[in-house]
């Protein structure tokens, strides 16, 4: 008998009957990833000075981090790069206050019960954020194709 098990799973021994013909499997445990050099081996992809995407295999040891587990989580990253560019010149020099002391409105675009839209919110930092609501409504009218690849929706 032959199984394929997901990267993420092992077989978990101690709920495991060979005699009763019952395997389980368990969310495999992460040891001793504390830091990108412990990785070993990394593949995914990467984004190169063109902004193409490419698969990746190698060293987590040489000095490219620029490595995404999946191509969608690369163009997502790509998306979001545009998407800060364009926000930057929808804001200007804006800055969104987070501290807990600030209770001024801000408004965020998000993805949010299976829905994107626009959000009053005070202290819920998300990186698409908007000193008001017109102007975070007209961002997410104006880009709603790279905000849904930045979601990983589309």
């Amino acid at each position: 008998m032959r199984f394929n098990i997901p990267e993420d799973k092992e077989i978990d021994i101690e709920k495991s009957s060979l005699e009763k013909g019952e395997i389980f499997f368990k969310d495999k445990e992460v040891e001793g990833v504390k830091k990108w050099e412990d990785l070993g081996e990394v593949k995914g992809f990467f984004i190169n000075k063109e902004s193409m995407i490419h698969h990746y295999k190698g060293s987590s040891l040489l000095p490219n981090k620029n490595i995404f587990p999946t191509k969608q989580d690369a163009e997502s990253s790509l998306a979001l790069s545009q998407l800060l560019q364009l926000r930057k010149r929808v804001v200007g020099y804006w800055v969104a206050d987070w501290s807990k002391d600030n209770d001024q409105d801000k408004f965020i675009i998000c993805f949010f019960d299976g829905e994107i839209g626009v959000y009053s919110v005070f202290y819920q930092h998300e990186i698409l954020s908007f000193p008001n609501k017109k102007m975070a409504e007209t961002f997410l009218s104006n880009h709603k194709e790279l905000i849904e690849i930045y979601f990983q929706i589309k």
